[in-house]
């Protein structure tokens, strides 16, 4: 459910917002919109962070994203350059767009446009699963 005109509420562990969910009027079990687990912004702004290093080595940049990131994104993330990161800092205050039970959508500012993350929390830890220019 996106929230265009403001911020979700943070609150302050993702056990505070344990899986909840609601069967709809087919009796099919969606996750329901929550507040904000203050782990996930952090989790965000701590990859943005990393992920806007562009003159970093290689090897470090990708360890450091990596660490931040699924399984399966920090697979993926071996392949990019970092010197093909348009950013070089974080401009603003994290924004979370987007919160259910199983994912969290946060908006970070950077000298190059915002970044849009998603993050999950496979196994109770927030994790980054994908990243993309939020402006373009």
């Amino acid at each position: 459910m996106p929230h265009e005109d403001r911020p979700l509420p943070i609150t302050g562990s993702p056990a505070d917002n344990a899986a909840r969910a609601t069967p709809d009027a087919d009796g099919v079990t969606a996750p329901v919109p929550t507040a904000v687990p203050a782990a996930a912004v952090d989790v965000a702004v701590r990859f943005a962070g990393a992920w806007a290093r562009p003159g970093l080595p290689a090897d470090r940049w990708r360890e450091d994203v990596a660490a931040l990131a699924t399984a399966e994104y920090a697979t993926m993330l071996r392949t990019v350059d970092p010197a093909d990161v348009p950013a070089t800092r974080i401009t603003g205050q994290p924004w979370p767009r987007e919160s259910t039970t199983l994912r969290v959508i946060v908006d970070v500012p950077t000298d190059a446009g915002t970044l849009r993350i998603v993050c999950v929390a496979p196994h109770g830890r927030w994790l980054v699963a994908t990243v993309q220019m939020a402006d373009r």
